[in-house]
């Protein structure tokens, strides 16, 4: 949905695949998960497979014609305005929750975080100064 993948995840990915006994019945089976988004399963995929062992990479022979090529690796240092987008998603995925109450508590939680996460994020003691370091994040996200 955001329109890339992270390293971190590629390698996930790769680690599942490598324990599996059967990398192509692995694969089988996680494209019966969401076949809307098959495409977007085997692009990661085969970015993965780079991280794979040679037994799994060639257990996915079938699948490598379907494999997107991997990106210039200037790529991976280019920085991407993804804020916005980030916001979107978040705020679409609120829209489709059950109930009102999730759909509120959804829109605070994104408004108003945890102290943990404004600790982590924004380098600030929210013992200090908690309600400053919220005007801090809402400005930081133009909302």
């Amino acid at each position: 949905m955001m329109g890339g993948i992270r390293l971190g995840w590629m390698i996930d990915i790769a680690m599942v695949f490598d324990k599996a006994s059967n990398a192509e019945l692995l694969m089988q089976k996680v494209l019966k998960v969401n076949p809307s988004f098959n495409k977007e399963i085997i692009i990661a995929v085969g970015w993965s497979s780079r991280f794979m062992s040679k037994e799994k990479q060639h257990q996915l022979s079938n699948w490598q014609s379907l494999f997107a090529p991997f990106p210039n690796i200037k790529l991976f240092f280019e920085q991407h305005n993804t804020q916005v987008r980030h916001r979107w998603i978040a705020f679409n995925n609120i829209w489709y929750l059950p109930g009102m109450l999730n759909k509120i508590k959804g829109i605070w939680y994104q408004l108003f975080s945890s102290p943990e996460y404004m600790v982590n994020y924004f380098e600030t003691t929210i013992k200090k100064r908690p309600f400053f370091s919220y005007l801090k994040r809402l400005k930081n996200r133009n909302i």
